[in-house]
């Protein structure tokens, strides 16, 4: 059995993302067009689902990240770790969780 959380799809709106730059270390990036990542923590992505009442029996999920551009042939190894706070979308940055509320 396959469950899609996709934005949009089927009436699903539980995603949310946003990503988080040390250079631009105030600046809320929720709203961006697209997710960007860097070497050596530079940038960080938040990814995050709100799952439904699951079926029995789902055991595994698998999330699908595309590159769209990249300025590097060298590969990029990507980690992904539980994020035990919560975060906005439109108000996360390198400081904040969410406006007023430091990570």
């Amino acid at each position: 059995m396959q469950i899609v959380l996709q934005q949009g799809l089927e009436g699903y709106e539980g995603e949310a993302d946003t990503y988080l730059d040390a250079w631009n270390w105030m600046t809320p990036l929720g709203q961006a067009d697209t997710l960007r990542v860097r070497r050596n923590g530079v940038r960080a992505i938040l990814i995050r689902f709100e799952l439904p009442e699951l079926p029995q029996g789902v055991t595994k999920a698998t999330l699908d990240l595309w590159v769209v551009s990249s300025n590097r042939a060298a590969p990029l190894t990507v980690r992904a770790y539980v994020l035990k706070r919560p975060w906005s979308e439109d108000n996360a940055t390198w400081l904040e969780a969410d406006a007023g509320a430091p990570w």
